[in-house]
């Protein structure tokens, strides 16, 4: 699984060579000349910036066995790494830098050097030889290169046969599949006319290959043009040498810095600055049986039988989330005399049918609501559905709820989620396990511990990552409100995990590539820290993962083996990861046993009570899951482990419904218990990760979906956008469900306080052409389809400029100078929340900020935010969306494809006057173009 993660890479020491000889340097190296700046043995390995903007944020090399079943070699495992980085000037003219690569396992070597030299040249050449027996793979991303360079722009490619042809790169990406996306494959020159002149890239060697990865089709927010060595078979002892040369374009002219400031007339109250929340008729999780019926029924009053104290709990829990988010006090009454008007919460009281459907209620409805389940799991899931059919009062101080009778209960028991812990991001996960787990009907959480403060081990404290022991208890308690099982995560192969992410200091670790179990140091750090971790959550099930491991079958059993007998003496049960079980023909993918005799045996020597989490992410049929039967016709109960996409998560959902249907009663199969959604988002799960992996978290609503209803054959058999339902669920709970007084910023003909007019970009008028194409672009078109005046997105209502026209701040790599801070006096405006549309002009690295916004109230005070790509703002050609910035209106495709984003800003002082709101250009790459600005007060 780890080869579908992108995770935190180590942080390097590095040793330069200097007149005293070699030493070692803190800090990382940083070669500069004439603008350009390379930065060595960081986090990522390599970073190159050109005249202060990025121009490639990482490098990442990776040696592996066929199909990617395994990892020999990647730059965070190369301890040796740092040891062996040299650097040298030579003459003064040129610098030079060097490292080693040295696989712990001896399956690779090899060495890459950096010649950073006069004329604004960079070199990279790489020389590598497999030192293993037997086929292998390797790929190199030399860099991931900022489009802004690239986008829009003219080329010149001379291949190596010798011939050449010019081209434009898109305007926008025309596709997320791979082998579509190649911009430039065994080409020996390219001559890419950017928008401050000509970069030229020279290759040799093994080809290399550049990929319009814009569109980023691994799933993540980062836009990029890959340039590497794409997989490449390695053969026995094969070397490989390749070299790629960037000669840069002279250093630009700095535009002169502009400074606007708005004449505050430009912002206009309005009674409606937010539309009434719609509210279609529609249940998530889809019900198995719902009938809607005209009209909603004002509530009176709250009511129970009193014969069962969980419905009272529930009952006491609706009137307080009624009163939270409605701000109507209804009664809770213990009666059986209902009225209309009321809604009645009722639980069996006699011990379960163990035959019933699975979580199983009943929503009545007549001139009342009744709310009904044999099972407290059962009435719990009611209620969360009832929730969904409130709406606001027509009259003030009234709450309504819409009139529908369910029948309904779940495909699968276990309904859940897999990710991993994050450090300060209480808040963000807190939200995911109420808003889109529990009120979803998710109940269980397979939760990564590995980076946690624990007492027992300080030494493997990572700082800058690992969660503190009250956050992780803060979680287990969020957890236990919202009725979700935890069921804590740590690979316990030794200390490979924690050393892939930062050397285990110390000297513990016996074998970091391959792991070593039960090599004593190791062996006592990690049964400290689980017995740390069993004592402090408790749990029932414990995950020891053990997947994709280079080890023997004996060594995998024996650990496994001592695993399960150290939890069984806990009282906890062990569960697995399944693939190193599983042949080729027993799975789409995940299947890295070798041979089925080897299968067959390793699965005859698992202890009986083992969970099997039998995780798969290959996009296939349901008819392909087949080891869900694998497992349970080997007595072997399992839990799916899926992907983020639609088509993996919807059909192996119906895999699992299929195999529960099917099981009888026979005391020697194992169950298919349910399924989680596995999320591979580095090892700190925070807002950063969150919103560079948003498709994965979008993914948890279809999840949810898939696990309730027993899964679809294809995304479009969902009754609802399960990405628009995701944004309901995290971006929209904030906002209020009734229209909302507020003010728009209305930038028409905008002037500055003195009269001057303001920089402004025609969005309407520049078509693409030679010397007037959009923001300089050579292909794609103009926002001339884009709507004027009053609009209304996403229930906001903007006033968009009639001139058609946007405010535009400077970025570099833009042809039209652009502002350096714009200035927006409010004159005591307050608002709760602030609506930004913008767009980027280019995309870029996501770790810089292109513009900064201060907020500056009244008493002096201020907030600020900053604006990143791939956060909250994205280039005018990139339909992709955070969680907290979303797509608002889009036109066009492929070439043609134009967007923009709104960033909804929570204003942490609502009741402050605000005085100006101030945004400044931070001078990297991209421009960011401000469409218009609405903010929302508070409501009374």
């Amino acid at each position: 699984m780890r080869n579908f993660v992108a995770g935190v890479f180590a942080t390097l020491c590095i040793i330069t060579t200097g007149i005293c000889g070699a030493q070692v340097a803190e800090e990382p190296l940083v070669m500069s000349q004439d603008g350009i700046s390379v930065t060595l043995a960081t986090t990522d390995v390599l970073t190159i910036a050109v005249d202060g903007m990025l121009f490639s944020e990482k490098t990442e090399f990776n040696h592996m066995m066929p199909r990617w079943a395994g990892t020999y070699y990647e730059y965070r495992r190369d301890t040796t790494l740092p040891l062996s980085l040299k650097h040298e000037n030579v003459a003064g003219k040129k610098q030079i830098a060097s490292f080693e690569m040295h696989a712990q396992g001896k399956e690779l070597e090899g060495k890459q050097t950096f010649e950073l030299g006069p004329g604004r040249r960079l070199k990279i050449s790489v020389d590598v030889r497999s030192t293993t027996v037997g086929k292998t793979l390797y790929e190199h991303m030399i860099g991931d290169l900022n489009p802004a360079w690239f986008a829009g722009r003219p080329y010149e490619l001379t291949l190596r046969t010798g011939k050449t042809g010019k081209f434009i790169m898109p305007f926008a990406s025309p596709s997320t599949e791979r082998e579509k996306l190649g911009l430039a494959k065994n080409f020996e020159k390219m001559v890419v006319d950017t928008p401050t002149g000509p970069l030229e890239i020279i290759t040799s060697g093994t080809p290399i290959s550049l990929l319009d990865y814009r569109r980023n089709p691994q799933g993540t927010s980062k836009s990029i043009i890959w340039c590497g060595v794409l997989a490449h078979d390695f053969d026995n002892y094969a070397q490989e040498s390749y070299s790629i040369e960037f000669i840069f374009p002279p250093q630009p002219q700095q535009n002169l810095a502009i400074l606007s400031n708005l004449d505050k007339t430009q912002i206009k109250d309005t009674k409606i600055a937010i539309k009434d929340k719609v509210f279609p008729d529609r249940v998530i999780p889809t019900p198995k049986s719902i009938q809607w019926h005209d009209g909603n029924i004002t509530l009176k009053r709250i009511v129970t039988d009193g014969k069962s104290k969980f419905a009272s709990d529930i009952a006491k829990q609706v009137k307080e989330e009624i009163l939270d988010k409605y701000k109507v006090n209804l009664d809770v009454q213990v009666t059986t005399d209902t009225q209309p008007g009321d809604v009645s919460f009722v639980c069996g009281t006699e011990a379960p049918d163990p035959n019933a459907e699975i979580d199983a209620y009943i929503i009545s409805v007549g001139d009342k609501f009744v709310v009904n389940s044999e099972t407290t799991s059962g009435l719990l899931q009611a209620k969360r559905s009832f929730r969904q059919l409130l709406r606001p009062g027509k009259t003030l101080g009234t709450v309504e709820a819409r009139k529908a009778d369910i029948r309904d209960y779940a495909a699968m028991p276990v309904r859940g989620l897999y990710f991993n812990t994050g450090k300060d991001a209480v808040p963000e996960q807190t939200k995911i396990i109420t808003k889109l787990m529990g009120d979803l009907k998710m109940n269980t959480l397979m939760y990564s511990v590995i980076f946690a403060e624990w007492k027992s081990r300080p030494e493997l404290t990572k700082p800058l990552i690992s969660i503190t022991l009250k956050d992780l208890q803060e979680i287990a308690d969020v957890c236990k409100r919202e009725h979700i099982e935890l069921i804590p995560a740590i690979p316990t192969y030794g200390l490979k995990e924690w050393n892939r992410y930062d050397w285990v200091k110390g000297g513990m670790i016996g074998d970091p590539v391959h792991g070593q179990w039960n090599n004593p140091p190791e062996l006592e750090a990690v049964e400290a820290v689980v017995d740390e971790a069993v004592k402090m959550l408790k749990p029932k099930t414990f995950l020891i993962c053990h997947d994709e491991l280079l080890v023997s079958k004996e060594e995998v059993l024996a650990s496994i083996n001592h695993w399960h007998d150290f939890l069984a003496e806990r009282g906890v049960r062990t569960a697995i990861w399944g693939d190193l079980f599983l042949t080729l023909k027993e799975g789409p993918d995940a299947t890295n046993c070798k041979t089925q005799e080897d299968a067959d045996w390793m699965r005859a020597q698992l202890p009986s009570d083992i969970l099997v989490i039998d995780w798969h992410y290959a996009e296939a049929a349901a008819s392909e899951f087949k080891s869900l039967k694998v497992w349970n016709d080997l007595g072997f109960d399992c839990i799916a482990g899926t992907g983020n996409t639609p088509a993996n998560i919807l059909p192996f959902a119906q895999a699992v419904t299929k195999q529960i249907e099917a099981q009888d009663e026979n005391t020697t199969q194992g169950k298919s218990l349910g399924m989680v959604v596995t999320t591979w988002a580095g090892r700190n799960f925070n807002i950063e990760a969150m919103n560079k992996f948003v498709k994965a978290v979008q993914s948890y609503v279809l999840g949810a979906e898939a696990a309730w209803t027993g899964g679809y054959e294809k995304a479009t058999d969902v009754p609802f956008d399960y990405v628009s339902e995701f944004e309901n669920i995290w971006n929209k709970s904030v906002l209020p469900d009734t229209a909302t007084k507020g003010w728009t910023v209305d930038l028409t003909k905008a002037k500055q306080s003195d009269n001057r007019t303001m920089v402004k970009m025609s969005f309407a008028s520049l078509k693409a052409a030679k010397d007037k194409s959009w923001l300089g672009y050579m292909t794609g078109d103009d926002l001339s389809k884009l709507p004027v005046g009053k609009q209304t997105f996403d229930r906001f209502v903007f006033d968009l400029p009639s001139d058609n026209t946007a405010l535009l701040l400077a970025g570099q790599m833009d042809k039209f100078a652009g502002s350096h801070s714009i200035s927006l006096p409010c004159d005591g405006k307050k608002a709760s929340v602030i609506n930004f549309m913008t767009a980027a002009t280019e995309g870029g690295p996501t770790s810089e900020a292109i513009a900064t916004t201060y907020v500056q109230y009244e008493d002096g005070t201020e907030a600020s935010f900053d604006w990143n790509l791939g956060n909250n703002v994205y280039a005018i050609s990139d339909e992709n969306a955070s969680i907290n910035t979303p797509l608002i209106w889009k036109d066009g495709k492929d070439d043609t494809l134009k967007c923009i984003h709104s960033f909804c800003w929570q204003n942490p002082e609502p009741d402050k006057a605000i005085k100006n709101i101030k945004t400044v250009s931070n001078k990297k790459s991209a421009g960011l173009l401000i469409f218009a600005i609405t903010g929302v007060e508070a409501e009374d």
